[in-house]
């Protein structure tokens, strides 16, 4: 019987550190330069929350989609996961949340 509360920790732990990687930049085998931009640029779909004030409040961002389905919510500074009946959640630092918060808030305002 498999442990599925295990393996969606251990996936939500792969995804964060996926995430962790391209904030801080890293070089791929091309040579070429990565950055958190080019992470989110792959992105399924994301929703942006906007409060009483039309102020964005927060953003979901979905990653992957179908089995299992994770998504960043960066309004409650987490990564989480959900998969059948499982689901599952990790912290995510604050100031990689206010950079993806602050790219789609650009994206918005560039519509």
């Amino acid at each position: 019987m498999r442990n599925e509360n295990n393996e969606n920790r251990e996936y939500l732990l792969r995804v964060r550190e996926e995430i962790e990687m391209y904030y801080n930049g890293f070089e791929d085998e091309d040579g070429e330069e990565k950055s958190l931009y080019d992470y989110l640029s792959d992105i399924l779909d994301f929703e942006i929350t906007i409060n009483s004030q039309f102020e964005f409040s927060g953003r979901k961002v979905w990653v992957t989609l179908g089995g299992p389905n994770v998504w960043i919510d960066t309004a409650e500074h987490e990564i989480k996961l959900a998969w059948g009946g499982e689901r599952e959640s990790l912290y995510l630092d604050y100031e990689i949340c206010d950079e993806i918060d602050g790219y789609f808030e650009e994206l918005y305002n560039c519509r």
